[in-house]
């Protein structure tokens, strides 16, 4: 009877914690996916270790090839080998393993980062809220109030900013037609004695 095929699996982490967390997934309690290794046939007994950049080796074991693997998204393929025989040292490593993948499934995926606070463009500001910034200023420049309860006003949009406006050089003319426009309003307007009398 011939000897097992030996093989030698080297892996680019300079700990077994890093090989953890990038390879667990390669991982089962009664199977290691040899990656990267070429294709043998199926049902062939196989000794292989898997070794770090360090020096460790965290799994020993002996097996029989199951089936090629073919590489899958962000995952490369490789030799998928059924696992025989072990130490007691890789047995408590791929136990280790098999807990550190289930951890790794149970992870949530991160939250979408929250929106940065910047001021928005004034495209992008409601016509609401731009029509509030302009009363207040044409009011702000004619010296008067608006002829409106302050419920009608919706509040101020915070983050909005607006400069001053300077007077125009004929705002007595302009304060002028104002009144002569509410008088001539209330004027219109019959009171409430005529009214009932009527």
């Amino acid at each position: 009877m011939s000897e097992p095929r030996s093989l030698r699996i080297r892996r680019p982490y300079g700990t077994v914690e890093e090989y953890l967390a990038a390879e667990a997934w390669s991982i089962d309690s009664r199977s290691v996916l040899l990656i990267d290794e070429e294709t043998l046939p199926s049902g062939e007994v196989v000794k292989f270790e898997i070794v770090l950049q360090d020096g460790s080796k965290p799994i020993r074991a002996e097996g029989v090839v199951h089936k090629a693997v073919q590489a899958r998204g962000k995952r490369p393929g490789g030799l998928r080998v059924k696992l025989k025989r072990m130490g007691a040292q890789t047995k408590a490593f791929i136990d280790r393993a098999v807990t550190e993948k289930k951890a790794q499934r149970s992870i949530p995926p991160p939250a979408p980062p929250p929106p940065e606070d910047e001021d928005a463009p004034l495209s992008e500001v409601p016509q609401s809220v731009s029509a509030l910034v302009m009363t207040e200023e044409v009011q702000s420049a004619y010296g008067e109030s608006a002829d409106t309860h302050p419920s009608d006003n919706p509040p101020q949009a915070s983050g909005v900013r607006h400069s001053k406006v300077e007077a125009p050089p004929n705002r007595d003319e302009l304060l002028r037609r104002l009144r002569e426009r509410a008088t001539l309003k209330k004027a219109a307007t019959p009171n409430a004695e005529e009214e009932q009398s009527a």
